[in-house]
C-alpha cells in the first residue's frame, strides 16, 4: 500500500513548525519590564548571539529535568 502525503498532514506539519518558531522567538526574547515597573539595576546592553543563549537555556533545562528525577 502506498503512503500518500495529504493536505491534512501538510497542514499539521506546518502548524507544528510555526508553533516551534513562535516558541523559540518568545523563549529568546529579552526580558522587559512593564511600563510602570522600576528596575533596581541599570539596563546593560550586552549583545549575545541567539545560538549561545539557546544552548545555555537548553543546558539549564536539562539540568532542571535531571534534578527533578
Amino acid at each position: 500500500m502506498k503512503w500518500k502525503f495529504t493536505y491534512k498532514e501538510l497542514t499539521l506539519l506546518l502548524g507544528i513548525l510555526v508553533a516551534g518558531i513562535i516558541m523559540l522567538t518568545l523563549w529568546l526574547k529579552p526580558f522587559s519590564l512593564e511600563s510602570g515597573e522600576v528596575s533596581e539595576k541599570p539596563a546593560q546592553k550586552v549583545i549575545v548571539p541567539a545560538s549561545k543563549i539557546l544552548v545555555e537555556r537548553t543546558y539549564v533545562l536539562i539540568q532542571e529535568i535531571l534534578r527533578s528525577r
